[in-house]
């Protein structure tokens, strides 16, 4: 569920335009899952946590609707070939009618997301009330480096510091000398042109862009599949996942993270 998904599906309003988020906060230790989902003339957004009970030895979620429902669910996760499947079984509703009854269940298989909501009340049976059908999508947060082949490296760090008001530090890599500034918003990175191994005559880029996203292997997969190839795939480094790719005309990307 990490990542940002899109959608659509049904709510009590009808049709509905549906969202959703999911990251790990605290250094891992909880998952939080962001809904939204918009009908005509309907709003609805919930936030919940994913934690491990140790004393019970089972997953728990609380989710704070913006109706005022505040849901403590215990979690059942399969895990199967076809995708990961949760089953979330409501133990105490706040702010509920007297009896009232919940049920969630969530499917993950690759880039698609389902998931269904029903309430009972008393010993009657689930209705289902809400069910969506997502997909995920990669939202590019930012570039956070640029690396720019040069062939005369001092008129490069005297351009870019006077253009970026940029402080330049020496970087020693493979017995060459590579100039690298953090300009407070991204790394730009002076290369020398033999050590890049990108000349004139032939086709290839003098600038290496790497894009800040929250789905690396997703967007790794779309790129090859939209005519890029591989250079090296997703990998984790650093506590970030990284990949490289090249464009349909042969230039070069990274993919990171964060």
């Amino acid at each position: 569920m990490v990542g940002s998904w899109e959608g659509a599906g049904t709510v009590p309003a009808g049709d509905a335009e549906q969202s959703c988020e999911g990251k790990f906060i605290f250094g891992g230790r909880y998952l939080q899952c962001t809904s939204v989902s918009i009908a005509d003339g309907d709003y609805h957004e919930d936030v919940g946590f994913f934690s491990f009970d140790q004393a019970r030895e089972r997953f728990v979620y609380r989710a704070f609707h913006s109706e005022g429902f505040i849901n403590t669910y215990l979690a059942e996760i399969i895990e199967e070939e076809g995708g990961t499947s949760i089953t979330l079984t409501a133990e105490s509703i706040e702010n509920a009618p007297p009896g009232m009854k919940c049920e969630e269940t969530i499917h993950v298989a690759g880039s698609e997301l389902k998931f269904t909501l029903s309430v009972a009340m008393g010993e009657g049976p689930h209705e289902q009330l809400v069910s969506g059908e997502l997909q995920r999508v990669s939202r590019v947060k930012g570039v956070d480096k640029i690396t720019i082949a040069v062939d005369d490296m001092e008129a490069s760090v005297k351009f870019y510091s006077n253009l970026l008001a940029a402080e330049f530090e020496d970087v020693e890599l493979a017995g060459f000398t590579l100039k690298n500034a953090d300009t407070g918003s991204f790394e730009i990175l002076l290369c020398p042109r033999e050590l890049a191994q990108v000349h004139e005559d032939i086709n290839n880029n003098t600038v290496q862009v790497r894009f800040v996203i929250e789905d690396v292997e997703s967007a790794h997969e779309r790129g090859l599949a939209d005519g890029g190839t591989e250079i090296s795939a997703p990998a984790e480094s650093g506590g970030r996942v990284q990949s490289g790719l090249r464009d349909p005309d042969g230039n070069s990307i990274e993919l990171t993270s964060g």
